[in-house]
C-alpha cells in the first residue's frame, strides 16, 4: 500500500495493491483495539486506492506516471464511502450540484 498508493502512482501498482488488500484475512475472534484499528486502516486504504485508480490525471502533488497531464473533468471534489455491501462508492461534488454515487470499477 505504501509503495503503490504513494504520491507517484500507476495503474499496475494500484491494481496490485488493491488485489493484495482484497486477499487480506478478516480478523477472527474477539474484537480488540488492534483488530478494529487494522480493519479501519484497511478500509481507508481500500478507498484511497479506489480513488487513486479512478482519477486518471496528475494534479497537485499527486502524480500518475501513466497519466501525466491534468484533466478538466477532475476539477471537482470526491466524497468516498463504503456502501451497504462494503463496496467503494463515490459522489462527485461540483459547484452548484451533486451527481449520483458511482461504483468504482477501477
Amino acid at each position: 500500500m505504501t509503495a503503490a498508493g504513494s504520491v507517484l502512482r500507476d495503474a499496475r501498482g494500484l491494481d496490485n495493491a488493491r488485489r493484495a488488500l482484497a486477499d487480506r484475512a478478516t480478523p477472527a475472534g474477539t474484537l480488540t483495539n488492534a483488530t478494529l484499528d487494522a480493519t479501519n486502516a484497511a478500509q481507508v486504504a481500500e478507498l484511497l486506492l479506489a480513488a487513486a485508480a479512478l482519477r486518471r490525471e496528475s494534479r497537485g502533488s499527486h502524480r500518475r506516471s501513466d497519466f501525466t497531464e491534468r484533466s478538466a473533468q477532475w476539477q471537482c471534489h470526491q466524497d468516498w464511502s463504503l456502501d451497504a455491501h462494503g463496496l467503494p462508492e463515490m459522489t462527485i461534488r461540483t459547484i452548484g450540484h451533486e451527481q449520483a454515487p458511482e461504483r468504482s470499477a477501477a
